[in-house]
């Protein structure tokens, strides 16, 4: 009887101090993870950041910053109020805007789950006035349009990197302008309301209106442009095709190591131009290595 009653007491023991580990571990966990949210002033942060927050602020109080490691990668978090609705922005160590979210108080409530994927992508979507951009985007911008309304602009994060989209029209066609941070003209898509119709859907058939000619072949309008958007570069090649029963001219060079493909109607005029970024192709090409690996 002695033995067992001295058996329950040291399991009891033990019950005891398991009971006091499992707590001291709870708790050093709690302070491990919040070791990586720390609240610090805006003169604290990099100026680089604190530039990027004032910019997104636009004289409104910053009412509190906050420095987390996210991924291993420092950012900060910065809460301001902008009309009466708290808006929050994310920003890189390096200045880069990563996010900016507004908290609107009368969306309470239920939100399906694809509404929410919706939001996040519309996360680096921000409308922003053409005084706002970098000058060398503003000069490109205000090239394409020569001298129409700029009707509206965003700045938008695509794949960790900064573009600004502009729209405005030209002879009644809406057109719409990607341009890099550096000023680089990325695309520009003309939305022809003529061509809105029914689409083959068998790519076959679209793909037998496409010939290849000789710069010398196409109308005079056609290859003017084709030569001024070249700007002194070889025309690697040239293609007629019809789509929606009108006939357009693509033509493909290559512009300080990119290769840049435009599209051109029968009358000259400049439908879009694409800039193919061989460093994304780079980029695919590794994730879908990844992809395959996995």
């Amino acid at each position: 009887m002695e033995k067992l009653k001295k058996n329950w007491k040291r399991l009891g023991l033990f019950g005891v101090l398991g009971v006091a580990i499992l707590a001291l571990s709870v708790v050093a966990g709690t302070e491990l993870l919040s070791q990586d949210d720390e609240e610090v002033s805006l003169d604290a942060v990099p100026a680089a950041v604190k530039a990027t927050i004032l910019e997104e602020a636009d004289g409104a109080e910053v009412k509190e910053v906050e420095k987390e490691v996210e991924d291993g990668k420092v950012v900060y978090e910065a809460d301001i109020v902008v009309d009466g609705q708290e808006v929050e922005v994310k920003v890189a160590e390096d200045g880069t805007l990563l996010s900016r979210e507004i908290d609107d108080e009368d969306e309470e409530g239920d939100v399906d789950d694809d509404e929410d994927e919706d939001d996040e992508d519309d996360e680096d979507e921000v409308e922003v006035s053409l005084d706002e951009v970098p000058a060398v985007v503003k000069a490109t911008i205000l090239k394409e349009a020569n001298g129409a309304e700029i009707k509206e602009i965003e700045k938008e994060v695509e794949d960790g990197k900064v573009v600004y989209e502009a729209e405005f029209e030209v002879d009644g066609q809406e057109v719409e302008v990607e341009v890099a941070e550096d000023g680089t003209l990325l695309s520009r898509e003309i939305d022809d309301e003529d061509e809105v119709g029914d689409v083959d859907d068998d790519e076959d058939e679209d793909n037998e209106d496409e010939v290849e000619v000789s710069l010398d072949e196409v109308p005079a309008a056609v290859k003017a442009t084709i030569l001024k958007e070249a700007n002194g570069a070889e025309v690697e090649e040239v293609e007629k095709e019809v789509e929606d029963g009108k006939v357009v001219y693509e033509a493909e060079f290559m512009v300080d190591g990119q290769e840049v493909e435009i599209e051109v109607a029968e009358d000259g005029t400049l439908l879009s131009r694409e800039i193919d970024n061989e460093d994304e192709e780079g980029d695919d090409a590794e994730d879908g290595g990844a992809d395959d690996d996995n």
